[in-house]
């Protein structure tokens, strides 16, 4: 058997056509690791040069910062800690492991911001692990006392403290500074407005604009302004879900670059430190973008005010312009249809506010094709009772494009972000600020208050909010074992407003596969998602299969951030059509994706009826597979060993698909002396032969 496999492999390393396919690819192969400067680089041949057919691993993570490649050297600017196994996959072809133990570099903290406390204040940010012991936190030059650290815990530090005026902050652990935050303390606004680095002024907290998206050659790029350039501080989601930070390539501040190639229409939103830019629909497969503005946000029902709704489409409208559907809530009215004309890329509709006794709001809609987009709007009454709070909502990231309903959302644990949403009764005509507070903010903290600004294009974090009316503010969430209720509440004007948050453990969402049907033996790629990002130490999925042939491993670790991690999993050769599934478990979830493994098709046999002739006459051969051909039929070549002048037959057939075998015509020649000529046929590699016999007619 090893003897027969090495001649497949000379065969094929020589460049025999094998059906048809052209040269197949030398394996590529590992022989050392060197660390450097930048990161390491990977030794060996067979690599290629070719960075779009080139995936290298470290474990089953893929990682995409390849600085140089060349046959036999690929240079890395990454820098893994610990043991890890390293490999790399070239088109189809896969290499050996090889294992380097890299330096274990402990990382500083980070401080990115400060926020109040009803008790004194919290220092947010990460790596700042759980040992007290470890961790100093510093008011100026001077370290509070250790007494006075209520909790560490990963990303913040609760702090029993009430120092006055601005004060600079940082926090050390174990010998490990973070950088400075200044702060000013004693004013009752949303935290995280107020910090700032030290020797600038304060920034505001602007959400980031999304104004487009564009197809690119390995998924699509997000464009606007107000990204950043740090891809710790941005996410970017795909309707609900958050992507892997791996999946962002780059990110400046009007641009980030995302691998990902979604099907079908897609809500894009960016969110730069909690705070997300409007969202906007794209259809990936057909191109088109959707995005939707209505001006003033609010009006007074029953008196004709109006306001205007601008639709935006993301490239011009064809011959014919494109047609738009709006829809309205109850208490407000708009045409049902808009026109975008030829050649343009937006046009306007009004929006008329109905009499109420009391605020509406909801959401104005707009369909283009198969692309949605909608923006808040408000209905107010009349006369307006005294400035309060009307209402108090609760919006997760992960919730559907659909009506405003927020009231008992659920998030899961993570720590993970949700936002609350106040309004209201009537547009404030300065800053309003408004009392919160939760039941249980070791679950689900909130500010101890936040600002409704006068004027500021302040939104509900999903439609997009009246001025003056509503504001927001962030409600994070901490992991939890089991289902936990949490009610947030928002006090003004005499009047508190309530709303629940669920906090749910972090469990599986979803396994995929990036396919549905492969030969078995040949490599498949799994994703593996949880419902949100994992806390800091990251967490451990279980996996199984249902068949031997599939190659799962036990586990599968996602890292402490992500909300996703992959791996490739091999398959064995199989001789029927093989229904398997791969279970992924954790948090008492478990999901499962289906894979059909399909047998390898080979040849099995070239046969002829007769085997013995009078040369002269025509002979018909059968070449028969082990399997169906596959999609697209099987073309096997025909070749033959000894004299040439006595036969003649097609250079290749094609085994129509999920045919087994296909006949063909072989035609000989009159001899004077017994003959015997070899004839063969060839496909995946496996060759397979028969003789036929000439004889001399002797009648």
């Amino acid at each position: 058997m090893t003897i027969s496999k090495f001649v497949v492999q000379t065969f094929v390393a020589v460049g025999v056509c094998l059906g048809g396919a052209g040269l197949a690819l030398a394996e590529p192969m590992l022989s050392r690791l060197d660390p450097t400067a930048d990161g390491y680089a990977l030794v060996g041949r067979g690599f290629g040069t070719d960075k779009d057919k080139l995936r290298v691993f470290e474990g089953d993570t893929e990682i995409y910062a390849v600085l140089s490649l060349t046959d036999s050297r690929i240079t890395m600017k990454s820098k893994p800690s610990g043991t890890v196994q390293h490999k790399v996959q070239v088109g189809s072809q896969t290499s050996n492991i090889i294992t380097f133990t890299h330096p274990v570099a402990p990382a500083a903290p980070t401080l990115t911001r400060v926020e109040s406390t009803s008790n004194g204040y919290a220092l947010v940010g990460r790596d700042f692990g759980s040992d007290t012991t470890k961790v100093q936190a510093f008011e100026g030059p001077a370290a509070v006392r250790p007494e006075r650290i209520i909790s560490v815990a990963g990303d913040r530090i609760v702090v029993l403290s009430t120092p006055a005026g601005t004060v600079e902050h940082k926090v050390v652990v174990a010998g490990l500074a973070s950088g400075v935050v200044r702060f000013t303390h004693g004013h009752a606004t949303d935290a995280p407005s107020r910090a700032k680095t030290a020797g600038s002024p304060p920034p505001a907290v602007v959400a980031p604009t999304l104004s487009a998206v564009q197809r690119t050659s390995d998924g699509y790029a997000l464009v606007g302004r107000g990204f950043g350039t740090d891809k710790t501080r941005v996410q970017a989601y795909e309707g609900s879900v958050v992507l892997a930070a791996d999946r962002l390539a780059s990110v400046t501040d009007d641009r980030i670059a995302v691998r990902s190639r979604p099907s079908g229409a897609v809500v894009h939103r960016v969110v730069l430190d909690g705070k997300p830019s409007e969202p906007l629909t794209f259809d990936h497969q057909t191109g088109m973008s959707l995005s939707l503005r209505v001006t003033p946000v609010s009006v007074i029902g029953g008196r004709g005010e109006e306001a205007t709704g601008t639709v935006t489409l993301g490239a011009a409208a064809p011959a014919g312009g494109t047609t738009v559907s709006v829809s309205t809530f109850p208490g407000a009215s708009a045409t049902a249809t808009t026109m975008v004309p030829e050649g343009q890329t937006s046009t306007s509709f009004k929006v008329h506010g109905s009499s109420v006794t009391s605020p509406q709001s909801g959401a104005v809609s707009v369909t283009a094709g198969r692309a949605t987009a909608r923006a808040a709007f408000m209905v107010l009454p009349a006369s307006a009772a005294s400035l309060a709070v009307s209402k108090l909502e609760v919006w997760t990231p992960g919730q559907a494009a659909g009506p405003p309903v927020f009231t008992n959302s659920t998030t899961a644990g993570g720590p993970a972000t949700v936002f609350g949403v106040v309004t209201l009764n009537t547009s404030a005509q300065q800053d309003v600020v408004v009392s919160l507070s939760s039941n249980n903010p070791a679950v689900a903290s909130v500010p101890s208050t936040m600002t409704v600004p006068r004027r500021s294009a302040t939104w509900d974090m999903y439609f997009g909010g009246p001025d003056g009316v509503i504001g927001d503010f962030v409600i994070t969430t901490r992991p939890v074992t089991t289902r936990t209720l949490v009610t947030i509440a928002a006090t003004y004007g005499g009047i508190m407003k309530t709303a629940h948050v669920e906090v749910r453990p972090i469990a599986i969402q979803r396994v995929a596969l990036n396919t549905a049907s492969i030969t078995g033996g040949q490599p498949v790629r799994a994703w593996v998602s949880l419902n949100s990002i994992a806390p800091a130490a990251g967490v451990v999925v279980s996996l199984a299969s249902s068949n031997t042939a599939l190659g799962v491993p036990p586990t599968l670790s996602i890292r402490g951030g992500d909300s996703e991690a992959q791996l490739t999993i091999t398959t064995a050769a199989v001789t029927t059509l093989t229904p398997v599934t791969v279970d992924a478990t954790f948090g008492g979830v478990s999901t499962t994706a289906q894979l059909e493994l399909r047998p390898m098709v080979e040849v099995s046999s070239v046969s002829f009826s007769p085997a013995s002739v009078i040369g002269g006459q025509t002979v018909a051969g059968t070449v028969r597979l082990t399997a169906p051909a596959p999609a697209g039929g099987a073309i096997v070549n025909l070749f033959r060993e000894g004299r040439t002048d006595t036969t003649t037959l097609p250079g290749q057939v094609t085994v129509p698909a999920g045919q087994n075998a296909v006949q063909f015509s072989v035609t000989t020649f009159p001899v004077t002396t017994a003959d015997t000529v070899t004839i063969g046929a060839i496909y995946a590699g496996v060759q397979r032969r028969a003789p036929l016999e000439l004889r001399p007619d002797t009648r």
